[in-house]
């Protein structure tokens, strides 16, 4: 069995890999931490993503991002 095996696995399953991987972390995050924890460190993890994937995407710094967001008046 040699790497071909495994390159022609992931290239054909790496969703359903991934995707089960996920599960088992979550799994064993909801039995050590608890269901809340979990849940929130799933929300922090996701904003952070969503954060990131917006900067790949757009180009935009982080002044930017802060200026739309934020209301008016607090610099000088």
């Amino acid at each position: 069995m040699g790497w071909d095996v495994v390159r022609d696995f992931f290239a054909h399953h790496r969703g359903k890999f991934f995707g089960s991987l996920l599960g088992l972390v979550l799994a064993v995050m909801i039995m050590r931490l608890g269901f809340l924890w979990t849940l929130f460190i799933t929300a922090v993890v996701a904003a952070g993503y969503l954060v990131g994937k917006h900067f790949d995407d757009e180009q935009d710094n982080l002044l930017d991002v802060l200026t739309r967001l934020l209301p008016p008046g607090g610099r000088r």
